[in-house]
């Protein structure tokens, strides 16, 4: 609106106050992603940001950290990515340490702290150290005296940055950098020159013609000289760019978007020593960050936002460098590089200190070449191995034709695949931020040293200090071996037919390293069989490792090589993808389909057991993700039954396989008629079965005719049985005991759920075969009503008897049933 009425011309100042940048308090930014953007700039140009001066203490980025570490431990609540601890935590904080400091100096000066006036007297005008914030003070209203910072837009990098600083308990004002105001202009005057009506008498004479003249003409000639100057800086400006400081970006602008994302390796530029596997311990902004925790050898590269988009950020190996002008001229050179197979370079982020921390460059979502070779499920075929050849061999040849002339450290993990299964080079042109420890040759004495990384460098270079930018001779050898890494697949210098020594031990990296370094002859390589690629590829694979660095070729001979060979293979890798993987998704419905089916027969199957453990009702219920609850049956009938003379039958087995003979037998004649009834068998205990009916389906009062009827038939079946070949075998004689009543049933166990009964009807049934006699089946007075009720049964009466626990109790001997 302010810009609709040319009230953001710099005539006007809008103040805003920012008490902390988090998502809870809200950001300002002109940038809302619609049409309005451009205006939104132009108008947050006349804004001045006012904020709490936060401190960048050591001190204060411990406190926070364990401020993150309590709340998800303590109270429940974890900070999301991106989140950062506000600064008022750290002043409440400061209260307490405010409250013990005065107790403290009141005690000291003999008075008592609990004089609550006294002590509100104290607290004005007062000053203590925090353990965090420093030294606080306090003023006459006893409000803490804070620091403020005024921020002025920069419309050219679309940030706000510090303008001036209002330090705590002073009138001072400090100015932190420069104030760009809308149209070149300084701040205006409090009061407008005319009034706030414009009709001040100063303004009011009367002015000659002569200077009326002169008024409108002089202004038009500087206004049409500075249009002049103003085009002239512009196309200045746009030929190159005066910002010197144009690849900088704030750690505080970036925020890690998915920690569990890291490259499996190390890139060119990152620290590659020999130190504990380290990853990102947390998912905040990239300020928080220790460099301990991730400088490791083993990543890093992680997927970020900046200013929306998604970018890859890699950490340097020397997080001390310091961000200087001078830097300009080298990114300025990476900047002038575009090409499909480099990846693109946004610049390099920086901490509070402005030291170097991260290469920002363009987002690559699968990853590092490794990473995809490593990949077994991913299906590398020719067409799209030769899709990769041809992207390196690209991507080289046009940065050994600009400015920057090689790379240096080309590897596995300086090559990164992006959304299209582009590959696109990294890590070019950085030779600034390298490291130079690892520029020099290694020692067949030096443990410390990571040798990985060495695999892809160059005989001449390994016997010299290598030039921080490397050579291109040194990219060919390095283009070689990842070579031979895409024909087979594999790591440098590893394939099917591993290196060994005389004595059969496969070489380290190590080993590799120094032998290619001394130079042996036939000089050390990768084996790579003739028969894994065209004969064409092979030679030209042994021409770029040649020994010789000058018989090896260019990048343009080595790219015009591969489309002779290749012609247009690979070029469509998308198209190539699409069918892959139509063929595949093919593949995986037949295969989906078998293995429905064969799920299917494992279920019925599974289930058919379990029907088998447990009654069919209750085994359902629990395949379905039930759990039935415990139910009380009020009327039921349970058989408890042992054999008289199996002891002796086990006794005379000669071996542990008689034994497991007569157990199946008898456990198939007893199972044979079990099935043949309503019952269930609830558990068999060597000899002794335990058999209930009229549960969990319930069947009226058929549970007494099921149970004694299946008794008389175990027991004809039982006696009839022949389980030795020895004329002196003992003869089998069973022993019944029934009775009917009520119990509870229910599932005992989740892993291996059980069956089981409760109640007194139960110990009453053991009770009647305890009791009993062999051959013979007793039942209680209870079972012998239902069965009269049932009729067709023949029983004798007992008599009497003494049951333990239950006193005299009549019983019945279960003869036969009338057919």
């Amino acid at each position: 609106m302010a810009q609709q009425l040319e009230m953001a011309n710099g005539t006007y100042v809008y103040l805003a106050v920012e008490m902390f940048s988090s998502p809870n308090w809200g950001f300002f930014t002109p940038i809302r992603k619609d049409k309005d953007d451009s205006v939104a700039v132009l108008g947050f140009a006349s804004l001045l940001l006012f904020t709490l001066a936060t401190n960048a203490k050591r001190e204060v980025e411990v406190f926070n950290s364990q401020v993150v570490k309590n709340s998800a431990k303590n109270y429940n609540y974890t900070y999301a990515p991106g989140e950062e601890v506000d600064v008022v935590v750290s002043h409440f904080y400061d209260s307490v340490i405010y409250y013990a400091s005065l107790v403290r100096d009141m005690t000291a000066a003999g008075e008592d702290h609990k004089n609550a006036d006294r002590m509100l007297e104290r607290a004005v005008n007062y000053t203590f150290f925090s353990p965090v914030n420093g030294v606080v003070g306090m003023d006459e209203n006893g409000d803490r005296k804070n620091s403020f910072k005024v921020r002025n837009f920069n419309p050219a990098t679309g940030r706000f940055e510090d303008f001036l600083s209002l330090p705590a308990g002073t009138s001072d004002v400090l100015r932190l950098g420069m104030l760009l105001w809308p149209n070149g202009t300084e701040l205006p005057q409090n009061r407008p020159a005319c009034g706030y009506l414009g009709n001040d008498h100063s303004c009011r004479q009367r002015l000659s013609k002569g200077l009326i003249a002169a008024a409108i003409i002089i202004p038009l000639l500087v206004v049409s000289g500075l249009i002049l100057a103003a085009v002239m800086l512009a196309k200045r400006f746009l030929k190159s760019d005066t910002n010197p400081f144009w690849w900088r970006v704030l750690l505080s602008e970036v925020t890690v978007v998915n920690k569990n994302r890291i490259s499996s390796r190390i890139t060119g530029s990152v620290v590659p020593e020999k130190s504990k596997r380290s990853l990102l311990t947390n998912a905040e902004t990239a300020t928080i960050m220790s460099t301990k925790e991730i400088l490791a050898r083993d990543v890093l590269t992680v997927e970020a936002i900046y200013q929306g988009n998604s970018v890859d950020l890699r950490l340097l190996d020397k997080p001390n460098h310091r961000a200087t002008p001078m830097l300009r001229t080298v990114f300025d050179t990476i900047k002038r590089l575009q090409h499909p197979n480099l990846q693109i370079f946004i610049g390099i982020a920086v901490d509070d200190e402005q030291l170097c921390k991260y290469v920002v460059g363009e987002f690559c979502s699968k990853g590092t070449l490794m990473q995809l070779l490593e990949r077994t499920s991913f299906n590398l075929d020719w067409e799209f191995k030769s899709s990769l050849l041809k992207d390196i061999a690209s991507g080289m040849g046009y940065l050994h034709a600009s400015r920057v002339i090689s790379h240096g450290y080309l590897t596995a993990y300086t090559c990164r695949i992006d959304s299209n299964f582009v590959l696109k080079i990294i890590e070019h042109g950085l030779h600034t931020l390298r490291n130079t420890e690892y520029l020099h040759p290694p020692s067949e004495y030096d443990e410390e040293r990571d040798y990985e990384l060495l695999l892809w460098r160059s005989p001449e270079l390994l016997r010299r200090t290598m030039p921080p930018e490397g050579t291109q001779k040194g990219d060919v050898y390095s283009f070689a071996i990842l070579l031979q890494q895409i024909i087979l697949r594999s790591p440098p210098f590893r394939s099917n037919f591993v290196d060994h020594r005389a004595d059969g031990d496969a070489l380290t990296d190590k080993e590799v390293v120094i032998e290619v370094k001394k130079g042996t002859v036939p000089p050390l390589r990768p084996r790579v069989p003739v028969s894994s690629c065209p004969s064409e590829l092979h030679d030209l694979l042994e021409r770029c490792w040649d020994e010789s660095a000058m018989m090896r070729p260019t990048f343009p001979k080595i790219r015009e090589a591969l489309l002779k060979q290749m012609g247009k293979a690979g070029d469509s890798i998308i198209e190539h993808l699409i069918d892959s993987m139509e063929k595949h998704a093919a593949g995986l419905e037949l295969e989906a389909e078998n293995k429905m089916r064969l799920m299917v027969d494992e279920k019925k199957r599974s289930d058919d057991i379990l029907c088998q453990m447990l009654p069919p009702s209750i085994a359902l219920a629990l395949t379905q993700g039930k759990h039935p609850e415990p139910e009380t049956f009020a009327s039921t009938t349970v058989h408890f039954s042992d054999i008289e003379g199996f002891v002796e039958l086990i006794a005379e087995a000669k071996t542990p396989k008689d034994t497991v003979h007569i157990l199946n037998t008898l456990y198939s004649v007893s199972d044979s008629v079990i099935e043949k009834y309503d019952v269930y068998k609830v558990e068999t205990v060597k000899d002794a079965y335990m058999i209930v009916s009229g549960l969990p389906v319930r069947n009226g009062i058929n549970h007494a005719d099921n149970i004694a009827t299946m008794a008389l038939q175990m027991r004809r079946e039982i006696a009839g049985m022949v389980v030795s070949n020895h004329e002196h075998s003992p003869r089998l004689r069973l022993r019944v005991g029934i009775h009917s009543g009520p119990c509870v049933a229910g599932i005992i166990g989740t892993k291996m759920p059980r069956y089981c009964l409760f109640g007194d009807t139960v110990n009453t049934s053991s009770r009647m075969e305890s009791h009993g006699e062999a051959g013979k089946i007793q039942c209680s007075n209870t079972t012998k009503a239902l069965l009269d009720q049932i009729g067709g049964f023949i029983l004798i009466g007992r008599g009497e008897i003494n049951i333990k626990g239950k006193g005299l109790m009549e019983t019945y001997w279960i003869i036969a049933k009338d057919q």
